[in-house]
């Protein structure tokens, strides 16, 4: 039966402590799942006995101590506890520990100026400094791409990495984002985030294959035009527009029944009189210039948001010979559907969330987008 160990006191145990001990206690879970989100926090949900933990009582902030499939003794800290005084048991939700920096690593005003992705993770690891933690996080991701800027105000670490907010990497650095598909994965307080081909070699993504007839048993699609956006009105820094109040047109404007306008804006777009002297080198001489970088920006945004977005749940099939496949898989993988008689791949999907059953071993079902 699945052993899951507890520290109960880990304010009085080092880190290195911890990944070595088994824990205060060991128990057996009831039950026991991670919920894998991608670019989002990672929860554990987990049920055992109260009689489990021998009379100790269960505190705030404990940390239970998991294996996940790519990496082991994965900590996740105790967020709120339920008791079920029937069943006499404990149901734990908990974080995995690298989001306890969202409580821990905050910034006032930080700016990755004129930069890559990589000069963007230095700015991160800057602020972890500053910011004097009681744990030891770090943030690691390669990608030379890109350079642009982003503003970091008011923000904990977390939003500054892959927050919803315009500013944060995952926004500003968005040509990256869309060749390269960052997948953030964690290893306790460590965060790989860039360029998967450089993480870890157990961190790596890889393409999991399942055939269409014989591995997936369902399959469901989901397709919304909430985000569709067929024209842009494109503002750049200190609200410059285009002339004549001028919408940039995907080709698909007229295809739908309504046209989808925003607003949106390109702070990275400057005129060297707006600029600082760390931004002139990549600032325009003329509104002309700025004219056509505001057109260029919207029109690449418009070829990936002009049509509806698809997203799909499949289920694998629950037989023995097709679990290894549901046990290796990891948040950062790629799922390619093959047409099992012509073994030809059909689609590529990156994964957005599933659910990973810590005592099966396995997942259910899995979420994913199609990769464009």
């Amino acid at each position: 039966m699945k052993q899951i160990g507890v520290f109960l006191h880990p304010e009085r145990s080092t880190n290195d402590y911890m990944l070595s001990s088994n824990g205060t206690v060991i128990f057996h879970p009831l039950s026991a799942y991670v919920d894998f989100k991608r670019n989002s926090i990672w929860y554990l949900k987990i049920e055992f006995p109260i009689a489990d933990l021998h009379g100790k009582e269960l505190p705030n902030e404990a940390i239970f101590k998991v294996d996940l499939t790519y990496a082991k003794n994965q900590f996740f800290r105790m967020i709120y506890k339920e008791i079920d005084r029937k069943k006499n048991t404990y149901t734990c939700y908990c974080n995995h520990v690298f989001f306890d920096s969202q409580k821990e690593v905050i910034v006032f005003d930080k700016r990755s100026i004129n930069t890559n992705w990589s000069g963007a993770i230095n700015t991160a690891n800057t602020i972890i400094s500053e910011c004097s933690p009681k744990n030891p996080y770090h943030v690691y991701g390669e990608i030379n791409g890109q350079i642009t800027t982003a503003y970091w105000e008011d923000y904990n670490l977390i939003q500054c990495l892959f927050g919803t907010e315009d500013n944060t990497l995952i926004n500003r650095w968005e040509d990256d984002v869309k060749q390269y598909h960052p997948t953030a994965m964690f290893d306790n307080f460590s965060c790989y985030f860039g360029d998967g081909t450089k993480y870890p070699e157990s961190m790596k993504p890889r393409n999991i294959y399942f055939s269409t007839s014989s591995e997936i048993e369902d399959d469901s699609l989901t397709e919304t035009m909430e985000n569709t956006v067929t024209g842009i009105i494109p503002k750049a820094y200190n609200g410059y527009m285009l002339p004549n109040h001028e919408i940039v047109k995907s080709s698909k404007y007229d295809q739908y029944k309504i046209h989808r306008i925003e607003f949106r804006k390109y702070d990275d777009i400057k005129l060297k009189e707006d600029a600082s002297e760390d931004e002139k080198d990549t600032a325009y001489d003329t509104m002309d210039q700025v004219y056509t970088a505001l057109r260029e920006a919207a029109n690449k945004d418009l070829a990936l948001e002009d049509v509806p977005e698809k997203t799909y749940k499949l289920k694998p099939v629950d037989l023995p010979q097709y679990k290894n496949q549901r046990k290796i898989i990891k948040p950062n993988d790629y799922i390619v559907l093959v047409d099992e008689k012509t073994g030809v791949s059909e689609t590529k999907f990156y994964i957005e969330s599933y659910k990973f059953d810590l005592i099966k071993e396995t997942t259910d079902s899995i979420e994913v987008s199609e990769l464009r």
